[in-house]
């Protein structure tokens, strides 16, 4: 058994063997993407702002479906690409992004149109309205599909066991992502002051058309520069024996359909590995994982049974085939050969959503996933609600800017000091650390303004805090970033290593759909407490859910009882043993 001298030479041999060329190219195709997403995000608002000056009805619409379709689309995308290898996987996330984000942007531009006569007809310019924001809303499902399968999956797949190598690289794609979110806003911004808000759209939208290109091209370039990339992912050994079941179920189940569809598409004999029927049987087992159909298996057949499922699909939505009169004959047969199409389409995705929340459950990280998305149910950021009773209690549209500029540089202070740190203290003591210091930070700065602003309620006074007790809260939000990211860089690297290769992408989309909804409980909050004289309550509820945060956390560090240290072993097991 090694020690940890051992163990260093051992990561630094590994990490030599990581070509430097594929971390290039992965990095730009990520910085690309990021800043395509992270641009348009800042953009729509505005433009929505713009088109519908009157309120913020379509601003909130958009922070609603936004959220939404991560709740919803989340475990669908991440299975999406635990059922194909990573390449393709990545390429269609990347094609999902640029086209919601294109179609978008298209719309807008429609409306924006200087003299647009679907801008003063009311039909059209609810439905542009409409489009615009539920194809921005959507193009936040890309985004979270790129990051599973690029940022998440790919990286994991490039280290390997090398878990200083993993932490420094998962560093830079956080430091990429942080700084597009605090560089691409304001470039748009001041593309959008100095030209207009049509050029600004119309510069965006050129933006995602020709970026996608090299996206694709880098990502292309990576797998090339580094062959580990392309290898078939590898399954569990209890994922393997689940889905030797699914065939065999599968194939029981394709002969059933087979005399009672009637269809020519449907009598085709079913294959391991290809049925678009198949399911995942979960067994008893220690614990975590099973495979998502058997199209998830470690082999070069997973992007072909994909494959035969879409064609199976896509003929039977016609009709049945070249000489498909079983079916009832005529239009009848072929309506009704749609309509059990459809309805099995329904229920794989449905059996799928349901499949990535029962793996991520049994996930041994679930306590820790589950603490992140707590830290998503607050108004302890700059965000919206926080940039609005900063403005209420005094303070100027600049100092608050630069607030949040400063608040982008201490969460990448954590991406440089997660390497060093987790390759000494270990992962679990910088997921502890992290949070605990959040807390720290928090609670200095939200407890002396919530007793300065209830002692003045008491005694009669206003409800608005000293401009000093603001500035003081301010810098403990802007210091509790480094915690955040802290935290979130070791979670991130605990599930990459916990969890197996055919369901990360799972664990990942429950994650994130999780997260949105503990955002959508924060704005929840603000519609039934909006007044800024009341903000207070809201900021000690959020210091709850960081504090809750926090106790799983801890709780989870005294239930492994390894003094913080992740076993080397743990980044090569399957994420199911207990």
């Amino acid at each position: 058994m090694s020690g940890p001298r051992d163990d260093a030479v051992l990561g630094t041999q590994e990490g030599a063997h990581i070509p430097a060329r594929a971390k290039f190219f992965l990095c730009a195709s990520y910085a690309l993407a990021a800043w395509a997403w992270r641009s348009w995000e800042f953009i729509v608002a505005l433009v929505l702002i713009e088109l519908y000056p009157e309120s913020l009805l379509m601003v909130s619409a958009y922070g609603l479906l936004d959220n939404l379709a991560r709740v919803l689309l989340g475990p669908v995308v991440g299975n999406y690409v635990d059922r194909h290898e990573r390449l393709p996987g990545a390429q269609a996330m990347l094609r999902l992004q640029n086209l919601c984000i294109g179609g978008s942007a298209a719309a807008a531009l429609v409306l924006l149109w200087p003299g647009s006569t679907a801008a003063r007809l009311k039909a059209s310019y609810w439905a542009l309205m409409w489009l615009l924001t539920a194809l921005g809303a959507c193009s936040s499902a890309g985004s979270t599909g790129v990051s599973i399968a690029v940022e998440r999956e790919a990286v994991k797949a490039l280290c390997g066991p090398d878990g200083r190598a993993l932490a420094r690289l998962n560093s830079l794609m956080r430091a990429i992502d942080l700084s597009a979110l605090l560089c691409a806003p304001l470039a748009a911004g001041l593309l959008m002051t100095a030209t207009g808000p049509f050029t600004a759209v119309a510069a965006m939208a050129g933006y995602c058309g020709a970026a996608y290109v090299p996206e694709v091209l880098l990502l292309g370039a990576a797998f090339r520069a580094a062959p580990v990339l392309g290898q078939p992912k590898i399954r569990t050994a209890a994922a393997a024996d689940h889905a030797d079941a699914a065939n065999e179920h599968t194939g029981l189940l394709a002969e059933y359909e087979n005399g009672t569809d009637g269809g020519g598409a449907a009598a085709e004999p079913a294959t391991p590995g290809c049925s678009p029927s198949s399911k995942p049987l979960h067994g008893g087992g220690g614990g975590g994982g099973d495979s998502f159909g058997s199209a998830a298996g470690g082999d070069k057949s997973s992007t072909a049974g994909s494959m035969e499922a879409l064609e199976v699909v896509a003929v039977a939505a016609k009709g049945g085939g070249g000489g498909g009169s079983g079916g009832g004959g005529g239009d009848g047969g072929g309506i009704a050969t749609r309509l059990r199409a459809a309805r099995r389409a329904a229920a794989r995705h449905a059996a799928a959503y349901a499949d990535s929340w029962i793996v991520f459950w049994r996930q041994r990280v679930l306590l820790l996933c589950c603490a992140l998305a707590l830290l998503y149910m607050t108004v302890l950021s700059l965000g919206f609600l926080m940039t609005s009773f900063l403005k209420w209690s005094g303070l100027t549209e600049a100092e608050v800017s630069g607030y949040r500029g400063i608040g982008a540089l201490t969460g990448l202070a954590a991406t440089a000091l997660f390497p060093p740190l987790s390759a000494r203290a270990g992962l679990l003591f910088c997921a502890v650390a992290g949070v605990t210091y959040q807390l720290a930070c928090l609670a200095a700065g939200v407890l002396p303004v919530a007793v300065e602003v209830m002692a003045a309620a008491g005694s009669g006074g206003g409800g608005r805090p000293s401009t000093t007790q603001v500035r003081i809260l301010v810098a403990g939000l802007v210091s509790s970033r480094t915690g955040l990211w802290l935290y979130d860089l070791a979670v991130t690297q605990l599930i990459q290593e916990e969890v197996g290769q055919d369901q990360l992408g799972s664990v990942y989309g429950v994650q994130s759909s999780l997260q949105a909804v503990c955002e959508m409980l924060s704005f929840v909050a603000g519609l039934v407490s909006p007044d800024p004289a009341r903000f207070h309550w809201l900021m000690l509820g959020s210091l709850g859910a960081v504090a809750s945060a926090a106790a799983l956390v801890w709780c989870h560090a005294c239930c492994t009882g390894r003094g913080g240290r992740i076993p080397v072993t743990a980044t090569e097991g399957d994420g199911t043993a207990a």
